[in-house]
């Protein structure tokens, strides 16, 4: 019982590890295509904004999609199988519009990674490990 607990743990590790380096890549990446497609400083920002803009406002209706569905697992891994996709995308991208497509199906993508994985974290612990666990990220 207790290696298949951390088997779930490890896994929501490592899928975390992969969601939130995906974010760290995207800077890095705007330097590289900004000179290429010519992109001016605002069109940067408003690749990354758009990123921000998806995340924050797919986090509610993607997690109560995972709640709904009971299935939060399945949406976890599709939302981060549409991150990669669009980072994919980001790839092929021949122009600003089509960069801003996939950016925005990336921001989708990692919108819903950590409500659910909050939930499937806590899910089947006592009461006071819900509270400590983000207590204890807090202080990483």
């Amino acid at each position: 019982m207790l290696k298949a607990k951390s088997s779930k743990i490890a896994a929501l590790l490592l899928s975390h590890w992969a969601n939130d380096g995906y974010v760290v890549v995207l800077p890095p990446l705007l330097v590289v295509f900004s000179p290429e497609f010519g992109f001016t400083t605002i069109q940067a920002a408003q690749i990354m904004s758009v990123y921000s803009i998806a995340s924050a406002v797919g986090q509610l209706p993607i997690s109560l999609l995972g709640d709904y569905l009971g299935r939060p697992r399945d949406t976890l891994a599709a939302g981060v199988f549409l991150l990669s996709l669009a980072l994919l995308g980001w790839g092929w991208s021949t122009g600003y519009q089509l960069l801003l497509f996939f950016t925005f199906l990336a921001g989708l993508g990692f919108s819903g990674y950590h409500p659910i994985s909050m939930n499937l974290m806590t899910h089947g612990r006592p009461g006071s490990f819900a509270g400590r666990l983000p207590a204890a990220g807090l202080l990483l």
